[in-house]
């Protein structure tokens, strides 16, 4: 599958996580420059609200989550142009 593994050692519990492309991150990847970026975020009054914002690229989308962490966006660059969506300033 070409999924890389990575032990997690707890006191009393030992186990394999497997860490794939999903997974947040603490910092972008190197070749995205966050002033390059169309920076979105969900519009006021949308019903469960996922929080943070969006950084959109010609090739890529990703998830600035609440926490500061960094995950590749589960939205196209098209869909954060409907109602749901408003475009902010860096």
């Amino acid at each position: 599958m070409g999924c890389k593994v990575q032990e997690v050692v707890y006191p009393a519990l030992r186990f394999c996580a497997v860490a794939n492309a999903w997974n947040a991150v603490n910092t972008l990847p190197g070749e995205l420059d966050l002033a390059q970026a169309e920076v979105y975020r969900e519009a006021e009054g949308v019903e469960h609200p996922l929080g943070g914002r969006w950084l959109v690229w010609p090739d890529a989308v990703w998830w600035e989550r609440p926490d500061g962490r960094f995950q590749p966006s589960i939205f196209r660059r098209e869909e954060l142009a409907g109602v749901r969506w408003e475009r902010v300033e860096a």
